[in-house]
């Protein structure tokens, strides 16, 4: 659960505006074709996609540069038979210049579309134009090679298939060793790719050394004022979180926060996440207050951007709702339990796995103020739509089951809560590190989803 929780501010942080694989498909308009030279300068807004094309022979390559004017923007490149290949992506501010290569192993037109990365973008304007043409060289294979790997990488770890891409990102970050200097940014880049692979395995003693090695090729090419390192940085803050070193930790996340509100604002996604990350860090140093305002912050971005009913916002109000019930305030844990499962429900259906955890939390609430009765048939709505989502006897249903033996045995109805825990450890004796129930007098221990520690319930 803790991990599951580290990929998903980690989206929030690094991977929030990647795009998802695409397939062949048809173009919206009728490409326009680029030539050597000559700019084409548009407006575009969230939603809205461009096409261009490049007419190459095989064995040439296309240069394209694209300059953005007040809109983020990707561009995917597809080639003649309209397969999806590479896309580009290098900023991630609504300024600077990208550039597109586009290789030729094929004679046609090569498609380009222009998209904005966020639906609710403001129209802005950019100018794109080709910039040469010339014959492919081996450093040009060796490079976008390179890319491709870091692409199939990336989409491993957005199916959560972290060690499944590892072999990618450890080849991608080899080719580029050979045949780059070893002080060149997309050196960084490679680093990178593969630290986030290692933080979500996770494997930090593998990761911090290769978000130091960015940070510091990243900073020499850049300055401390880069949103590259700002990733770095960010991403080192996570590690040391979950190493436990956690004025490090904040040290780092505060050079983040810093560095992106002087480039992006305040009022930016990137912002948002940096602010609960460290709503985070302060709850684990159990500086209360401190916490609360980080993720305050962090929620009020987070409703500006995406509004009060939305998915970003229901994070950061999970993590308040958290920050509560350590604090042993569960009328106000309660209170924003309720608010995150209607917007679950609201946004996904009531039927949707991801309704379980917002009903787990609201049940575990309901429980510490002793209302049972609210609580038991929250559990039972949970376990049914998590055995109807995974199966009977899952190992997402054990958390559920944990929750509910520990209701029974509040409710001093033993029996129940002993059957419960054998159930428990059946499902879960590899992941919990011990769920036992041997008979009335033994002892049971549960790990719940509010705290990840373990508990010792005695029975008497």
């Amino acid at each position: 659960m803790l991990l599951q929780l580290v990929k998903s501010l980690i989206v929030f942080l690094y991977l929030f505006l990647l795009p998802p694989l695409i397939f062949a498909q048809t173009p919206t308009e009728t490409p326009t074709t680029l030539e050597l030279n000559k700019p084409i300068e548009r407006e575009i807004k969230g939603g809205e996609t461009h096409s261009y094309q490049v007419n190459l022979e095989k064995g040439q390559f296309g240069e394209v540069i694209l300059e953005q004017k007040g809109v983020d923007v990707l561009i995917r490149v597809f080639e003649p038979d309209g397969k999806a290949g590479n896309w580009f992506d290098g900023q991630i501010i609504t300024t600077g210049i990208e550039k597109v290569a586009v290789l030729a192993e094929n004679t046609g037109l090569y498609r380009l579309d222009v998209e904005v990365k966020l639906k609710s973008s403001p129209i802005g304007r950019y100018e794109i134009h080709l910039a040469a043409i010339r014959e492919l060289t081996d450093f040009d294979r060796q490079y976008n090679e390179s890319n491709l790997l870091i692409k199939q990488s990336d989409r491993l770890f957005d199916a959560g298939k972290y060690q499944e891409g590892v072999p990618f990102a450890e080849k991608a970050l080899a080719i580029r060793e050979k045949i780059l200097p070893p002080d060149s940014p997309d050196i960084g880049i490679a680093c990178s790719n593969l630290g986030i692979l290692y933080l979500n395995i996770p494997n930090y003693n593998r990761a911090e050394p290769l978000y130091l090695r960015a940070l510091d090729i990243w900073q020499k090419a850049f300055g401390e004022n880069n949103l590259n390192v700002a990733a770095a940085l960010s991403n080192l803050a996570l590690i040391y979180l979950n190493k436990g070193d956690f004025d490090k930790a904040e040290n780092f996340l505060l050079r983040t926060i810093a560095i992106r509100e002087k480039i992006l604002g305040q009022n930016h996604t990137l912002v948002a996440g940096a602010y609960n990350t460290l709503g985070r860090i302060y709850r684990r140093k159990n500086e209360i207050m401190k916490a609360v305002k980080a993720y305050e912050l962090a929620l009020s971005i987070r409703e500006t951007l995406f509004g009060k009913d939305s998915t970003p916002v229901a994070a950061v109000l999970k993590n308040l709702s958290t920050l509560y019930y350590y604090n042993g305030d569960f009328e106000k844990s309660l209170e924003l339990d309720e608010r995150v499962l209607t917007i679950t429900e609201k946004t996904l259906g009531s039927e949707h796995p991801d309704v379980v955890g917002a009903l787990e939390n609201l049940g575990l609430s309901y429980t510490e103020i002793k209302q049972f009765d609210k609580a038991e048939p929250i559990y039972h709505r949970a376990l049914a739509i998590c055995e109807k989502a995974y199966g009977v006897g899952s190992i997402k249903s054990s958390s559920i089951l944990t929750n509910l033996a520990i209701l029974y045995f509040k409710k001093e109805e033993y029996e129940k809560s002993v059957k419960i825990g054998i159930i428990v450890s059946v499902i879960r004796i590899a992941i919990i590190d011990v769920v036992r129930a041997i008979n009335t007098k033994s002892q049971i221990f549960v790990i719940t989803k509010k705290n990840y520690a373990i508990i010792c319930l005695d029975f008497d």
